[in-house]
């Protein structure tokens, strides 16, 4: 596989007309079998802010910490409920708690490449693929969070801080958008 100079025959400028043909520009695995990126996977490593790795996974873990929050804060208002007129409260922090799940399931589809659950949130929850549909949820859940009356002190802190994250995902996603890159959308087959 390599010619009389010593370079793989990949490399020679025999094969730089196959090469232009082909429809992938990178070389072939040891297994012979490129990865059908067409060779953009240096390219777009190179392009990257600096840190990125560091901030995305900074950012899934403070959205996951505060859907958590959320959660807990949902469930100590289903659970502080003693009558029937409480039944907005138990609606609510039911919200609040699926509400979480979703975000959760939708950080944890970015975190692990799991296709099929990656697949389900797009498909149902193709919003938070955004940054700005994303900043939004969270600024509704924030919103959402003043309807419980029962842990007070706790809803209000849940939906001071969830909000002000949602407005400053935005912002940020404004002022800096090569840390929130795009992602593809779901197309029905």
């Amino acid at each position: 596989m390599a010619d009389e100079e010593g370079q793989p025959s990949w490399l020679s400028a025999s094969n730089a007309s196959n090469k232009q043909s082909s429809p992938s520009s990178e070389p072939p695995t040891s297994s012979g079998v490129t990865s059908g990126g067409g060779g953009t996977s240096s390219k777009k490593t190179a392009n990257l802010p600096p840190y990125f790795t560091a901030v995305q996974g900074v950012m899934s873990t403070i959205n996951m910490g505060l859907m958590i929050f959320m959660s807990a804060v949902g469930v100590l208002g289903i659970l502080n409920s003693t009558n029937v007129n409480d039944t907005g409260v138990i609606f609510v922090g039911l919200y609040l708690v699926i509400f979480a799940a979703i975000e959760f399931m939708y950080e944890l589809a970015q975190l692990l490449p799991l296709e099929s659950l990656d697949l389900l949130v797009k498909k149902n929850f193709g919003f938070l693929y955004g940054v700005n549909g994303r900043g939004a949820f969270f600024l509704l859940v924030g919103i959402l969070c003043f309807g419980l009356s029962t842990p007070r002190d706790l809803a209000i802190a849940s939906g001071v801080v969830i909000a002000f994250w949602g407005c400053l995902i935005m912002l940020v996603a404004l002022l800096k958008p090569d840390y929130f890159p795009k992602k593809e959308k779901y197309s029905p087959p």
